[in-house]
């Protein structure tokens, strides 16, 4: 039996925030999970007392700052909360700066990525709070047979567009799809969602993926279509920089000719796009849901201990 409880508290069911909670929730080594979501919350269809749980983890950190309030006895030496993207501040004008001065009270701070977490050196309590995929829906599967056609993935929302289009839908992968009639593009999007269960499906009707963002956390995607051994197109965004490399994509400049150079480059390596899709497969392999729930039980450890010396001082 676990001997300690962490409520964890996502935005909205089925969101993305509410994928990481599940993904990690049944696979603490110590710690028993229960997750709410702040729109219940918000609408009063439900309610939760903190003061029931050793540790209170809220995955967007802007939402424990503004609707915190809504839990009940909420301790904020209780709280760990995790930065997933650069668009979490940027839309709202924030700099890094104004960021670290609102976050410095909590006593753990999660960073989904190296790269996001560099842009905070001098923040203390932070912790690596990686994204990991669910080895059960995204696994290696086979490319789909070539047809003259290379089949190119790309899945989010174009609407998108905190300080321009940060996706880069318009701005980079229209133009270039294009530009190219070797080229097919299979979306989906909030206009033609697919559920989450059937992603996998969805990555394995394409011979790659694309991701053309300015910034990301991870991004998931990316992550899963990896996973799915699918080669990528990726501009530097997220952890793309720590997991795509030559034997499994093209890391390129943010442009449009670079996207074509890309395209026109992969094209030519069709028959080698099987091999590259499994050594992209190689590079995430290690980043599951369970290798994650490490990290985040490491930042609920260091709440726990620290509360559990607050306590001794006390006595």
């Amino acid at each position: 039996m676990k001997s300690r409880s962490v409520l964890m508290i996502a935005d909205v069911e089925g969101w993305a925030y509410d994928f990481i909670a599940k993904s990690i929730s049944g696979k603490f080594r110590k710690y028993e999970a229960s997750t709410v979501y702040f729109r219940d919350l918000i609408n009063g269809s439900d309610s939760v007392d903190a003061s029931e749980f050793d540790v209170v983890m809220g995955f967007f950190w802007y939402d424990m700052l503004q609707r915190g309030y809504l839990v009940e006895n909420l301790d904020i030496n209780k709280v760990c909360v995790t930065v997933q993207s650069h668009n979490s501040w940027l839309k709202r004008g924030l700099t890094v700066g104004q960021v670290g001065n609102l976050l410095k009270n909590y006593p753990a701070i999660g960073f989904s990525s190296n790269k996001l977490m560099e842009k905070f050196p001098s923040m203390e309590n932070k912790f690596y709070a990686p994204t990991g995929y669910e080895p059960k829906k995204f696994y290696p599967r086979p490319l789909p047979p070539f047809e003259g056609k290379l089949k190119v993935c790309w899945a989010g929302d174009p609407e998108t567009s905190h300080h321009g289009d940060v996706k880069g839908f318009y701005q980079h992968i229209l133009p270039a799809i294009e530009s190219l009639d070797f080229v097919e593009l299979i979306t989906t999007t909030k206009a033609n969602p697919i559920k989450h269960s059937k992603m996998g499906e969805f990555y394995s009707r394409g011979h790659l993926y694309l991701c053309m963002s300015a910034n990301e956390g991870t991004p998931m995607p990316l992550l899963e279509a990896m996973a799915c051994g699918r080669p990528v197109i990726s501009t530097n965004a997220g952890i793309a920089p720590e997991v795509v490399n030559k034997q499994c994509g093209w890391l390129i400049p943010r442009t449009t000719e670079s996207l074509i150079s890309a395209l026109e480059d992969s094209f030519s390596k069709i028959n080698k796009l099987q091999s590259m899709g499994v050594e992209a497969f190689i590079s995430v392999e290690e980043r599951v849901a369970d290798w994650s729930a490490m990290y985040y039980e490491k930042m609920f450890d260091h709440v726990w201990d620290r509360n559990e010396r607050i306590s001794r001082k006390k006595v």
